[in-house]
């Protein structure tokens, strides 16, 4: 084990790296792709380090790039695209929104702080590959040493393109360097190519 030094920007975040040997089976991958800070090492959280409940940090770093993939904050310019492919039925019913999905509803999404994400707090990012939104990604930033939980939906013309793949392995990245030890999510069981 190897700790971070103190002098290191991030240090409070007490984190350390692990070698396992490379093919070693992670808890850290999702549909074929390894979401660990390198192949070959997975991220632990010294047993010393407590949550900060009062740290009101924020995460923000826009666009967040990868491959053709470019995830930031939603716009108002995307609200009908967004409310257009939340509609289709082959999108719903894989989610739990109430249809039909309204753009006042869909206006609620935006974030208050368009640059940043906070701690404990639901945010929505789009999903956008040559300008264009693709799709939708929920992100809640955990404190210090917790679980982030993701979920996403995209419009159908988008779908097996690897967007998702893109968007979530980004996504990741940027959580677990804010202090996320886990990312969580549920899929539909219905949702096979989530699987």
């Amino acid at each position: 084990w190897n700790r971070i030094p103190e002098s290191t920007p991030r240090a409070r975040d007490s984190i350390a790296f692990g070698w396992s040997p490379a093919g070693a089976k992670s808890d850290t991958t999702w549909n074929g792709v390894d979401f660990s800070p390198t192949s070959t090492c997975e991220r632990y959280l010294s047993s010393t380090m407590k949550p900060d409940p009062d740290d009101q940090s924020v995460l923000g770093g826009f666009p967040w790039r990868h491959e053709s993939v470019v995830v930031h904050p939603l716009r108002a310019s995307d609200l009908d695209r967004l409310v257009e492919y939340r509609n289709m039925e082959s999108v719903w019913t894989l989610q739990d929104w109430e249809v039909p999905y309204p753009h006042e509803r869909a206006r609620q999404l935006l974030l208050v702080e368009p640059r940043t994400l906070r701690r404990r707090t639901w945010s929505q990012l789009g999903i956008y590959t040559d300008g264009v939104l693709v799709g939708d990604l929920g992100v809640m930033v955990p404190h210090i040493g917790g679980d982030a939980w993701i979920g996403y939906s995209l419009h159908p013309d988008s779908w097996g393109r690897g967007f998702a793949t893109s968007a979530v392995r980004v996504t990741c990245r940027h959580l677990f360097d804010f202090g996320a030890v886990r990312i969580r999510a549920s899929v539909d069981a219905r949702n096979t190519a989530s699987a």
